[in-house]
């Protein structure tokens, strides 16, 4: 294979992981990264996304910063002066990214303080016609 045609198999393939990277629920069983560099630092998403969500204000701000890696992400695959394993991990730090934006836009949810409720309920239902 020559040095062109390596470079056109590269180019298809950032292309078709671009085309992966954009569609709504890519990172539904998608391999993916853990991490992302923002602000020029490397941070765990579970985990800061969960420290933030319960501030709108910081959840805001940290959503923004995700959508703008995200960018450049696509970007950095759209121009594709890059090897495949590069483009790789772009791809997944890309999933990550889409995935905990996803997280962070879910309303916040009230934990039900009983979780046997629905099981004690049937359990007396039961009692009472038998």
């Amino acid at each position: 294979m020559t040095s062109k045609e390596g470079q056109e198999s590269i180019e298809v393939y950032c292309s078709d992981l671009l085309r992966r990277l954009d569609r709504p629920l890519s990172f539904i069983g998608a391999s993916r990264a853990s991490f992302a560099l923002i602000d020029d630092e490397w941070i765990d998403l579970d985990r800061y996304a969960a420290s933030v969500k319960g501030d709108p204000e910081i959840r805001d701000r940290f959503k923004n910063k995700l959508r703008d890696r995200l960018q450049y992400l696509r970007e950095r695959l759209a121009s594709c002066p890059v090897s495949r394993i590069e483009a790789l991990a772009l791809y997944e730090e890309g999933v990550a990214v889409k995935r905990t934006i996803l997280l962070l836009d879910q309303p916040l949810s009230i934990p039900d303080p009983d979780v046997h409720a629905d099981t004690r309920r049937w359990l007396r239902y039961g009692r009472t016609i038998s």
